[in-house]
């Protein structure tokens, strides 16, 4: 199936879906020591909170953390392309361009029976939500590259 369900972390602020995941991902992870969505906001985030693929920041969160990252267009992400990315570091956060500059993270630990698992950050929705892969729209996948 995955991985261990990650700890659940709620984001502070409305851009920093994907730090609250980078949290979660922290407190499971063996290569990283914890690390706060605050303090991921601080190093590697804009003014508001988000994180900006365009920044010189983006390239060094990537290289701190060993991280790298795939493209997928809409409805294109597969049960199998998630497995490849469990089998490697057992984690991934994958993140879904909604529309315009918006988009919204999740930190994916497990497929089954077809249904991605993953932890939902945003407040006042569901701690673990699940889906098909395929549905999901245009997506960038981040990956732990150590492996």
């Amino acid at each position: 199936m995955g991985s261990v369900q990650p700890p659940v972390v709620k984001q502070g602020e409305s851009w920093r879906c994907w730090a609250a995941c980078m949290e979660s991902w922290s407190y499971i992870s063996y290569y990283w020591p914890n690390t706060d969505q605050e303090k991921f906001q601080e190093n590697y985030g804009t003014a508001n909170g988000g994180l900006d693929t365009n920044s010189g920041s983006f390239s060094q969160f990537l290289n701190k953390f060993n991280l790298d990252f795939d493209l997928y267009n809409a409805g294109t992400f597969t049960v199998d392309a998630a497995s490849r990315y469990l089998n490697g570091a057992g984690y991934f956060m994958f993140v879904e361009f909604i529309g315009g500059k918006i988009s919204h993270a999740r930190l994916a630990w497990g497929v089954q029976d077809g249904v991605l698992h993953a932890m939902e950050p945003m407040p006042g929705r569901p701690d673990y939500i699940t889906g098909k892969p395929e549905a999901l729209g245009r997506l960038m996948i981040v990956y732990w590259a150590g492996y």
